[in-house]
């Protein structure tokens, strides 16, 4: 049966159909894949010289086949994780075969078996045994599945980041361009990678999209916290490996949502007290599988998908107080603006010293951009008073909408060489884009993307090379609803240079007054974006009681910012009438600043390479003893900066 569903259950959901399994196909970089390895004796403890080792997929029925050397020591490198068979044969004894075992990331496992004097056409099956652990390595590491990241307790959103059940790591700030401390190492010493291709901010060296990639999607995450090895850039590393379709269809569909009518309202609440408004939905699908075109093509052992989409939905509203003129002082009446105690508080006329007659700024001497300025952008208040005097049901909202997307193919070309392609989307919809009081929207619109190309051959049994390609970016794109030209005019601040003011310019000069709302937008204007590319080349070759690892990093960032200064900042403090809404309407800033932009003479691209090369030998010194012996030679080349 190669088509399979069935209805899973998850937290606060209404629909599930899902189907889940550990995936792969053989053969990538040690860094990020696994490997076997063990010794085949004889019932009284002897190597067993020759013997024919052959390890099959569960899932997609490819095969890979070893012999054991003259210790008796087979060694099965470059593995990608996923659930194997072993069968051992040799002349002369019983065949034997056990399964399931486990292959994970970065992991190498030793399986060792023993053979009985007997015909090959008995045969031994194992089925249970102690759990397998890893003694070919020093490393200290934690793996988590993708069937057991799917099924931890956590929002969706959230499921990638298990840092909270890994030992060694304190708290740190994490999403979007994080921090880790993993056992006193820093974030720098500590690399991030998607399916091998570096998870790293150019700019700051931090993680750059932790959870870029659907949850659906991982087949594991590894976090290795100590002794990472040659071959890894940082002695501490956290890996994300994706998982690729199998030999069966499996689908799932989700709608996960959590709402405000399930929660609980605030301990401190009175009783008839509405709960505060919260909702997040979680909706997508997963597909994967072998390709199949009837009657043109069936991929089956040879190539396969993943798809994978989830769309979340958040979206909340706030209301709230803000200050706004009223009539009277708009058309510059302060006859009744008095202080607590009921003075009146005089307005100084700046041209005299003197307070204006009936403390009433004659309506000539009013600056006519500052009153269109009121009109337009402040409602007449609903309250008496000078602060908090305008309720707004909605002072800002959003839609809260984000989307992530991934694709990944694997092909098996021959049983010396397959591949995988992998492509990651994580973007904004315009429509997500908050809006606030005074500015309307505010956009910035991410999208972080990547693609990966991975490439194992095999030249021999003992010789095997992965080369690997692949990019990341994060694309930023912020802007507000209004246009710089039609604030700038609508005020009639001159001075302003052009490139402030453009038709592609979006955002409003910094005004503040006292007696009015202070209107600053929740983003900037212009664009940035950190691009990186990676080339790997990695060697693997076994040789007697030798696994030597050989390989090279090149990488190049780039940051690449282009933001463009709010139009003018300008401060109305009553230095020269006593108020600050006064010396607004009379047109006379205590401070003004008319910027004039970096983006002015060109982008402010920044970007640098690194490059590393390193070696690795993990010597079986005898069953029990395994050395792992390595050098890594990193350089970090000198930046580039465009002035």
């Amino acid at each position: 049966m190669w088509f399979k569903f069935e209805l899973r259950r998850r937290r606060q959901s209404f629909i599930t159909l899902a189907a889940s399994a550990l995936l792969l196909v053989p053969g990538f970089a040690q860094q990020y894949y696994g490997s076997l390895t063990g010794m085949i004796t004889d019932a009284s403890g002897s190597p067993v010289v020759g013997a024919k080792v052959q390890i099959t997929s569960l899932n997609k029925g490819t095969s890979v086949s070893f012999e054991t050397n003259e210790q008796g020591i087979y060694r099965a490198a470059n593995l990608t994780p996923d659930t194997y068979r072993l069968e051992v044969t040799m002349s002369g004894f019983k065949r034997v075969t056990r399964e399931p075992v486990l292959v994970e990331s970065n992991r190498v496992l030793t399986v060792s078996m023993e053979l009985e004097v007997g015909d090959l056409n008995q045969s031994i099956e194992v089925t249970s045994d102690p759990p397998i652990i890893e003694t070919e390595r020093s490393q200290t590491s934690q793996t988590f599945e993708g069937k057991m990241v799917m099924q931890v307790p956590l929002d969706v959103n959230a499921r990638s980041d298990m840092r909270t059940i890994v030992s060694g790591l304190p708290g740190a700030n994490y999403g979007f361009s994080g921090r880790m401390l993993i056992n006193g190492a820093r974030t720098a010493q500590v690399a991030f990678d998607n399916d091998g291709l570096a998870n790293r901010s150019p700019y700051a060296g931090n993680m750059q999209q932790e959870s870029s990639l659907n949850v659906d999607s991982l087949a594991s995450i590894k976090f290795t916290l100590v002794n990472a090895g040659a071959e890894s850039r940082a002695p501490a590393q956290v890996s994300a490996i994706t998982k690729s379709g199998t030999n069966q269809f499996h689908g799932n569909i989700f709608l996960d949502t959590m709402h405000s009518l399930f929660n609980a309202n605030d301990h401190n609440a009175p009783a008839a007290a509405d709960k505060p408004f919260a909702r997040t939905n979680y909706m997508g699908y997963s597909i994967d599988g072998p390709m199949f075109i009837p009657k043109l093509y069936d991929g089956r052992n040879r190539t396969f998908f993943l798809n994978s989409l989830t769309i979340m939905q958040a979206p909340w509203r706030t209301d709230g107080f803000i200050t706004s003129p009223d009539a009277k002082m708009r058309a510059g009446d302060f006859s009744d603006f008095r202080d607590p105690e009921g003075n009146l508080i005089p307005i100084i006329d700046p041209a005299t010293g003197l307070q204006f007659p009936g403390n009433r700024i004659p309506t000539g001497r009013i600056y006519s951009g500052s009153k269109a300025y009121l009109e337009t952008i402040y409602p007449l208040p609903t309250r008496v008073g000078y602060q908090d005097n305008l309720f707004l049901p909605v002072l800002s909202e959003t839609d809260g909408k984000s989307v992530r997307m991934d694709l990944r193919v694997d092909q098996v070309v021959n049983d010396k060489n397959n591949f995988f392609v992998r492509y990651s989307r994580l973007w904004n919809p315009e429509g997500a884009a908050y809006r606030d009081f005074g500015v309307g929207m505010n956009a910035s619109l991410f999208t972080i993307d990547s693609f990966v190309v991975t490439d194992a051959h095999v030249f021999r049994p003992n010789l095997i090379n992965e080369f690997r390609f692949g990019r990341s970016r994060v694309f930023n794109k912020q802007y507000i609803g209004l246009n710089s030209s039609e604030i700038v005019g609508l005020l009639g601040i001159t001075g302003i240079p052009d490139i402030l003011t453009g038709p592609d310019r979006h955002n409003v000069p910094d005004l503040n007054i006292t007696g009015a709302q202070y209107i600053t937008p929740w983003v900037g204007d212009g664009t940035g974006s950190n691009h990186l590319w990676e080339i790997f080349d990695n060697a693997t070759w076994v040789h007697n009681r030798h696994t030597v690892k050989m390989g090279t990093n090149f990488r190049k960032d780039v940051n690449d910012n282009r933001s463009y200064d709010r139009p003018g900042s300008f401060t109305f403090d009553g230095t020269f009438s006593g108020y600050g809404l006064a010396d607004f309407l009379l047109g006379l800033p205590s401070r003004a600043v008319r910027p004039y932009p970096r983006a002015a003479f060109g982008p402010d691209i920044k970007s640098a390479w690194y490059m590393g090369w390193w070696i690795q030998d993990d010597f079986k010194v005898s069953p029990r003893l395994t050395l792992n012996l390595g050098a890594r030679w990193d350089v970090n080349f000198p930046g580039t900066a465009n002035e």
